[in-house]
């Protein structure tokens, strides 16, 4: 069905089997069910805080089960993301933040001290609002939510920049559905409706 997103596939997977795991890290897992109510309530706070339909919210974290979360709460918040890579370097990491015009940075107090402190990483915080993620409560019920339709933004990517400025690509959540309807009915790459977060359409790192 191309005329859902793929957010909403994942939540019709969380509805039907709240309890099969969905992610995992070093540290710990989110069942499908904790991940759809868990990102309903960060979508929620997204919301209230200014994000709209198409603003770009930037995630800088570690790899770990938080990231998809945030990746999730954007989508149901209708926005896009933009994934910030704590490896790059600071004024890279400025100018994405800047050229994105992100209505929010969702980090941790570790990573953006890290960044600020050992590699001088500033950006207008004016401008961009600073979420630390392990300050939210996000076992709060919220209502369910899922905003995004197919017209809207999913995530900006950017170039490697290595022959100047890196350049951003925007990817709207039709391009994505394109990609997961032509996978699904290629007798070769046959995917499951289980199969939604591919590793084709991986959280780009």
């Amino acid at each position: 069905d191309i005329t859902k997103t793929f957010i909403e596939k994942f939540v019709e997977i969380a509805n039907r089997q709240p309890d099969a795991m969905a992610v995992t890290d070093v540290n710990s897992q989110f069942t499908y069910g904790e991940l759809n109510k868990k990102s309903d309530t960060l979508a929620h706070y997204l919301i209230e805080n200014g994000v709209t339909p198409d603003d770009f919210v930037c995630v800088m974290l570690e790899r770990r089960k938080e990231f998809i979360l945030c990746v999730h709460a954007i989508h149901k918040a209708a926005a896009a993301y933009a994934p910030l890579d704590i490896d790059y370097p600071a004024d890279r990491l400025q100018y994405m933040i800047e050229d994105c015009q992100a209505k929010v940075l969702l980090t941790t107090h570790a990573v953006l001290e890290a960044k600020q402190q050992n590699e001088n990483l500033s950006f207008d915080e004016s401008r961009t609002r600073i979420i630390f993620i392990e300050d939210l409560d996000l076992n709060i019920d919220s209502e369910p939510i899922c905003l995004a339709k197919p017209e809207n933004l999913a995530y900006m990517i950017y170039t490697s920049g290595s022959t100047g400025k890196p350049k951003g690509t925007m990817v709207m959540h039709k391009n994505i559905l394109g990609l997961m309807n032509s996978i699904e009915n290629d007798p070769i790459l046959k995917a499951t409706p289980l199969d939604v977060s591919m590793s084709l359409l991986k959280y780009s790192y």
